[in-house]
């Protein structure tokens, strides 16, 4: 999550959406970022290496925790920021956190205890298995309020990011020129077409527990 009091934005980062691609342009000096969430496992005594990380913030905050903290922590009004957030087709999102899991996180430095429990788990079992088991937090829940109601102003597509990323820039900062800031896609995992990782069975799992994403970004498998 980046914050901006001198902008008025919020960027809510939805795991698994490029938002760490959005973040490193937000996170450049135009964009003007004051606040940053703290990530997953970071040690305490780190924060002094990002002065704009806040411990009471976290990366990956919802809409309704973002609230918490500005009510909390700050003397600011969170009804007065303009919110945006990405979202993705639920059945893709998924293959991209299987493979985050088969690929990354065994590989990672310091991974924390309960995904690399998890990675083992379904390291030797087909893709099919995973998706239909592991039920991971949905995007609406990052991006609605505790009634389902949406809590951001802009909801980009990953499908469509670039020409998002556009209209959003163009709300932070009306007149800035594309030359400000080049998109590029980080944390990219090696994968297959997303058929091939999907039986019935797995397919309608997404279906079923994803119904909110499905309904926000009119997907289809």
């Amino acid at each position: 999550m980046i914050v901006s009091h001198r902008l008025k934005y919020i960027f809510f980062h939805v795991p698994k959406t490029a938002g760490t691609s959005i973040a490193k342009i937000l996170l450049n000096r135009p964009f003007m970022p004051d606040t940053i969430g703290k990530w997953e496992g970071m040690p305490k005594h780190k924060l002094k290496e990002k002065p704009l990380m806040d411990w009471n913030l976290k990366q990956h905050s919802t809409v309704e925790q973002a609230r918490q903290y500005f009510e909390e922590h700050t003397n600011y009004n969170f009804d007065e920021y303009f919110k945006v957030a990405y979202i993705r087709n639920p059945w893709d999102r998924q293959v991209s956190i299987y493979e985050y899991y088969m690929q990354s996180v065994l590989n990672q430095k310091n991974p924390s205890y309960k995904n690399v429990e998890l990675a083992h788990k379904y390291k030797d079992e087909p893709a099919t298995k995973f998706l239909t088991e592991v039920v991971s937090p949905t995007q609406s829940d990052f991006i609605c309020d505790q009634q389902g109601n949406l809590g951001v102003h802009f909801v980009g597509k990953f499908e469509n990011i670039k020409e998002d990323l556009k209209a959003i820039v163009s709300n932070i900062m009306p007149g800035l020129s594309a030359q400000a800031w080049n998109l590029e896609h980080l944390n990219k995992t090696k994968r297959k077409p997303d058929q091939e990782y999907f039986d019935k069975e797995s397919e309608l799992a997404i279906a079923e527990t994803h119904k909110k994403d499905i309904e926000l970004g009119g997907y289809t498998f």
